[in-house]
């Protein structure tokens, strides 16, 4: 089976990496022939946290008796932008500002096994776990996941880390892995090689004054072929992405 990257493929690794080469570490790893297996993406958590507010106020400010009180606290106000879901309901980011309470991403039980489908399952939340950074900016949750070979990871983590430190921010869905496709299997090394589809809504990238900018914007990508070195961790108990990029190796 053969996958090439299309020209919207290399748009969206252009626009991820805001106008970064995607590259890697070293070369991926040597492979030997395995059995396709194609999964459902690992599901990340939906829920959100409890609704929480406060208010302070002088003396002055408590109502009398039997008299409303306007004052209320919004979540959004109380939060600072691209926080995570801590407390609060969650506000998607949008032109008025960044998402605010962002549901931190859930590793699966599954990517802890030393199995195809926890390879797998490590490549759909790693994907979470880029959604939740290109919302927050919080690049832990990615960078647990990712190996120090992973040049595309890291770089990618410190253009957006450094994007929400001035200010700025981004829109966007949640990508979906559609399917994953075992490539090569390198038992010795603990490694896998995997081909996975990637559906992708647009997004737009906000300056710190609200201005869009486009060389930073995606627009919607449906089934772009991404590939994936993975290899398990046993310190970390679990599987780590150890090189990305759009398109997929020539697999006869």
């Amino acid at each position: 089976m053969r996958f090439r990257a299309p020209s919207r493929g290399l748009a969206l690794s252009a626009a991820l990496l805001l106008s970064l080469t995607a590259c890697a570490g070293g070369d991926p790893e040597e492979e030997a022939t395995a059995s396709p297996t194609t999964t459902a993406p690992a599901s990340a958590s939906d829920g959100t946290a409890s609704e929480g507010s406060s208010s302070e106020g002088s003396e002055s400010d408590v109502p009398e008796e039997g008299e409303a009180s306007d004052a209320t606290s919004s979540d959004a106000d109380s939060t600072e932008a691209g926080g995570s879901g801590d407390g609060g309901e969650y506000v998607p980011a949008s032109e008025d500002g960044p998402a605010q309470n962002v549901p931190k991403p859930q590793m699966p039980e599954e990517m802890k096994e030393e199995t195809h489908e926890g390879g797998t399952a490590a490549v759909a939340y790693w994907w979470d776990t880029l959604y939740y950074l290109q919302q927050t900016g919080d690049a832990g949750p990615m960078l647990e996941v990712s190996s120090e070979d992973c040049a595309y990871c890291h770089r990618y983590a410190s253009e957006l880390e450094a994007l929400y430190a001035e200010g700025q921010w981004h829109t966007g869905s949640k990508p979906q892995v559609v399917s994953s496709q075992v490539g090569g299997d390198n038992p010795q090394k603990r490694a896998l090689a995997l081909t996975s589809l990637i559906t992708l809504g647009e997004s737009t990238h906000f300056d710190e004054n609200g201005g869009i900018v486009k060389d930073g914007s995606t627009p919607e990508f449906k089934d772009d072929p991404w590939y994936n070195d993975v290899r398990f961790n046993p310190e970390k108990g679990h599987w780590d992405v150890t090189y990305t990029a759009p398109g997929g190796p020539e697999n006869e």
